[in-house]
């Protein structure tokens, strides 16, 4: 799913880097050139952003939102649902605790 996202982002900026050359000089190899170069570009910044996940910020906001809808959450449900690792989950859930979000539980973490 990964690579079909990179893929239709890539798409879309080798159709953006193409007419912005052909709009500017007319030259279908020049605009060729640019639609490729921009959309290897556009590739690999997409890559590199899934490849990293979301970051610590995004990851506690969806912490939140996932407990205030279920009412409880584990770290494997936020791993399984963040496509991250469940160290880092675990890691975003005690510091959501320790900063008086979310509340340890038995069977999970809760809002307070």
């Amino acid at each position: 799913m990964a690579g079909l996202l990179s893929l239709i982002a890539a798409l879309a900026g080798f159709g953006l880097g193409f007419a912005l050359v052909w709009a500017t000089f007319l030259n279908p190899l020049a605009a060729l050139a640019g639609g490729l170069l921009l959309a290897l570009l556009v590739y690999r910044w997409t890559r590199g952003l899934i490849a990293r996940g979301p970051s610590p910020a995004a990851l506690k906001a969806w912490a939140l939102t996932l407990a205030r809808r279920k009412g409880k959450i584990t770290a494997e449900e936020l791993a399984r649902a963040s496509g991250g690792d469940l160290g880092r989950a675990e890691k975003t859930l005690r510091a959501l605790a320790e900063d008086g979000l979310l509340e340890h539980g038995e069977d999970g973490y809760r809002l307070p």
